[in-house]
């Protein structure tokens, strides 16, 4: 197997890597061509969170009816925050209002936003530094 592995980082700091491979498998040549995102802590992202509910929000996407009518089934983009990348590649992201969930960092529904969402969408984001820790009665 041949391979050529070039990593690069853009304007806004974010590492990109372009790999190439050549391979024999079975008598044949095998080209492959990728290029796959690293995210490192404080990067933003964006994740596509299916749902479903009788009344889609107003930031719903791709909105389609359940076959009897009784509900809808759509997508809405939520803007998070890398808070860790944990050692099998999980990444640890955070909400706007603090929450944090574990997204596997290979999930085709998470992408880096592009460069339109950072202007347009950038209150939507989480600060670069958590926010005040909610205090629940006790």
């Amino acid at each position: 197997m041949h391979g050529l592995t070039v990593t690069w980082a853009d304007t806004a700091g974010c590492s990109v890597v372009l790999e190439y491979r050549r391979c024999h498998i079975g008598g044949r040549i095998s080209e492959e061509l990728r290029m796959s995102a690293h995210f490192h802590p404080g990067d933003v992202v964006v994740y596509r969170k299916p749902k479903s509910s009788v009344h889609p929000g107003p930031h719903a996407r791709s909105i389609h009816p359940a076959p009897n009518g009784d509900c809808y089934s759509y997508v809405v983009d939520k803007f998070w925050r890398v808070v860790d990348i944990q050692p099998d590649g999980t990444l640890v992201v955070r909400t706007r209002k603090g929450k944090q969930h574990e997204v596997a960092s290979d999930d085709p529904r998470l992408r880096r936003p592009r460069w339109w969402e950072r202007l347009l969408f950038w209150h939507r984001f989480p600060a670069c530094t958590p926010g005040p820790e909610i205090s629940h009665g006790q």
